[in-house]
């Protein structure tokens, strides 16, 4: 029509971020579905080691960061924390070259926090965007169980960090915790969380089915995975299944250094 204006109305744009591996971080990859599904324009951030699952086609843009090898935990200490810090510092800068874009939401994981969180949390403020954590676990909690001596110089570096990652945390606009205790550890230090843990389908099936239920975990196979729990909890369920015809079976995904070790150990077991 002459005279008239054709006018368009660009999606909102979210970026999801998870510095570590993206085709591991199943929770993330699950939100940028759904947030594609829900008519979101997506930018999916992180590192592309291992292939991505087919739901995320086409209506998510993946853009990679630059992959440098990870810092082992047999490392002493110090040298932990100065490979650390370069690494970190070297992703960071890829990452902000990406955060110039135009985004209406960030969406990031934690941990690791530094120094991306800051990093993330100025581009945001600059570009006016909605900042929203997603914890996983916290900094602090990954940094003991990596550093072996336990006490001075890493132990004051670990509380610092514990204590900087929730200032920093404060400038969010929302939080989402993968677990009840992770809501209300940052509850107690002031952080108003939503507990949104991942979501599990049930089939229901007859009881009497020779078939086994499935019970399917992706691991990162590093030590903040209690396998102990797991190994003593086998028992247990085998008792309680005995008399019954049910059977579980487990499935275990992933890569990482106590892969081998976990296989090794459940070939020593004896349960019915």
């Amino acid at each position: 029509m002459k005279g008239s204006t054709k006018t368009t109305t660009a999606l909102p744009r979210v970026a999801v971020v998870v510095m570590g591996d993206l085709g591991r971080s199943r929770r993330m990859l699950a939100h940028a579905r759904c947030l594609a599904e829900a008519g979101w324009a997506v930018d999916l951030i992180g590192f592309r080691q291992t292939d991505l699952p087919s739901f995320i086609d086409s209506r998510i843009r993946v853009r990679s960061l630059p992959s440098f090898d990870s810092v082992r935990a047999r490392r002493p200490a110090a040298m932990f924390f100065i490979f650390a810090i370069a690494r970190q510092f070297l992703l960071s800068l890829a990452l902000a070259r990406i955060l110039l874009s135009r985004f209406d939401v960030v969406l990031v994981q934690i941990p690791p926090s530094f120094p991306a969180l800051p990093l993330i949390l100025l581009a945001a403020k600059l570009r006016k965007s909605l900042l929203v954590i997603d914890w996983h676990n916290t900094t602090a909690a990954m940094l003991r169980l990596r550093v072996s001596d336990g006490g001075g110089l890493s132990a004051r570096i670990v509380r610092f960090c514990g204590d900087l990652e929730i200032r920093v945390a404060r400038g969010a606009d929302a939080h989402f915790c993968a677990t009840a205790a992770l809501t209300g550890f940052i509850g107690e230090r002031g952080l108003s969380g939503q507990e949104l843990p991942d979501a599990i389908d049930f089939q229901a099936r007859d009881a009497a089915s020779p078939e086994p239920f499935t019970i399917v975990s992706p691991s990162s196979w590093s030590s903040d995975d209690d396998f102990e729990l797991f190994f003593n909890a086998l028992p247990l369920l085998d008792s309680l299944l005995a008399p019954t015809n049910l059977r579980l079976r487990f499935l275990f995904s992933g890569v990482g250094e106590l892969r081998e070790w976990f296989e090794s150990r459940c070939a020593t077991l004896s349960l019915n």
